[in-house]
């Protein structure tokens, strides 16, 4: 959530944000339908125009990596969830969360743009 609350002409528009753990389990199928479920989710919980959701599946490896792919959606407006793009990475997973968050940043500013 900061780094879209870091502006704080921006922070109103954020209805809300949660961070739930990274589940080891989920395999790509599960991830991407559960990237759906969590935008609409988010959408309609917080009561916003937009819900946006990333998930991981993927494994841990080692030295402190995990490789996998990242799914995104999206929710908009009273439209079906859509899942926009899949992020395939391989680092720490503190990396791999900043690098899902910037391409969740440039997915919503394309969608608004």
């Amino acid at each position: 959530m900061s780094l879209f609350a870091q502006d704080s002409d921006a922070s109103p528009m954020l209805a809300g944000a949660r961070v739930l753990p990274v589940d080891f389990e989920l395999d790509e199928t599960s991830a991407a339908e559960r990237a759906l479920e969590l935008s609409e989710e988010a959408r309609s919980i917080d009561g916003a125009s937009i819900g946006v959701s990333l998930v991981f599946s993927g494994t841990r490896q080692d030295m402190g990596l995990v490789s996998g792919t990242v799914f995104l959606a999206i929710a908009k407006n009273n439209q079906p969830p859509r899942a926009l793009t899949s992020l395939p990475v391989r680092s720490t997973l503190e990396e791999v969360q900043r690098r899902a968050r910037l391409h969740a940043a440039d997915m919503l500013r394309q969608e608004l743009g």
